[in-house]
């Protein structure tokens, strides 16, 4: 999706149904691509630290918000090439999941921009070094944060307010999807 998210467009609510994680984070990379993630995430960001009524007031809670954004970015672009790696097994029938596959792909090179290098060839570093950071219950109480924050900005910048909670939504998804991946990954 390259238009901002807009009455016009809404997309349905992102969630962990019985289908599972990969069908919810699919729609979620169907409906929005990775760059939209990052732009909207990048406003949040700029938004809740130009508030001066939200939790980010202090230079201290605002760096920490920056260090948090650049993680959850991470995350984000991990969570998508592991869907993308699923996806090729899936059609190929291969058993192994081998990265390098995935990241020759155009599309992921976007969401390689964001990751290390080590990283980029295996994501799950990514999630881990994130959740080692920030717990999953952490993380969506920042992420909370930033909804409240741009919800009670009232600055200079504009801010769409449409669909700030299918955005909240496709976040806290992408949060929980990224912890069962790393879960499944330390069994």
């Amino acid at each position: 999706m390259n238009a901002r998210l807009t009455r016009g467009n809404k997309l349905c609510h992102f969630s962990l149904s019985k289908k599972g994680d990969s069908e919810a984070v699919r729609e979620i990379f169907i409906e929005i691509d990775i760059d939209f993630i990052y732009r909207e995430l990048e406003v949040w960001k700029e938004v809740s630290m130009s508030n001066d009524c939200s939790v980010y007031d202090e230079a201290k809670s605002r760096e920490h918000l920056f260090r948090y954004c650049k993680s959850l970015m991470k995350v984000v672009a991990a969570v998508y090439l592991v869907n993308k790696a699923v996806l090729s097994k899936s059609k190929k029938g291969d058993c192994s999941l081998i990265f390098d596959s995935v990241v020759a792909d155009v599309e992921c090179a976007r969401a390689l921009k964001f990751l290390k290098e080590d990283e980029g060839n295996s994501p799950v570093i990514a999630i881990r070094r994130h959740f080692k950071k920030f717990s999953l219950a952490y993380s969506k109480i920042e992420v909370r944060d930033m909804l409240d924050a741009v919800i009670t900005y009232k600055g200079k910048y504009k801010v769409n307010k449409s669909c700030l909670l299918i955005f909240y939504e496709c976040l806290t998804v992408l949060l929980k999807v990224a912890k069962r991946i790393l879960d499944r990954e330390t069994k």
